[in-house]
């Protein structure tokens, strides 16, 4: 007669395959769960680097406006302190542009 087990039976060689498909089936949601954790992990560290970026940023920024105000309040007493020095420059850089635009259009 037949030696195949009787349908819905379990034979040694069902019972492995199972227990390997729940192996898998565990894995797989370990797996899962460590994407998820990674991924957390991963959107922490890049708002930590966008936190520092900014920092950096707005240093380099205040940093930046400060070297431009005291630019300007060096350009400005140095106006003050030479005048006519002052109105020749500012005669020079208009001749210079002057010749400049003129030259372009031609």
């Amino acid at each position: 007669m037949d030696s195949a087990p009787a349908r819905g039976a379990m034979g040694p060689q069902d019972r492995a395959l199972r227990e390997d498909l729940d192996a898998v089936k565990q894995d797989l949601g370990k797996l899962r769960s460590d994407m998820k954790e990674i991924t957390h992990d991963l959107a922490d560290a890049a708002k930590a680097g966008v936190r520092q970026a900014r920092g950096y940023v707005t240093d380099a920024a205040s940093i930046a406006a400060d070297r431009g105000k005291d630019a300007v309040k060096t350009v400005e007493r140095q106006i003050e302190d030479n005048p006519m020095a002052a109105v020749g420059i500012a005669f020079g850089v208009g001749l210079l542009l002057g010749a400049i635009f003129v030259g372009a259009r031609r």
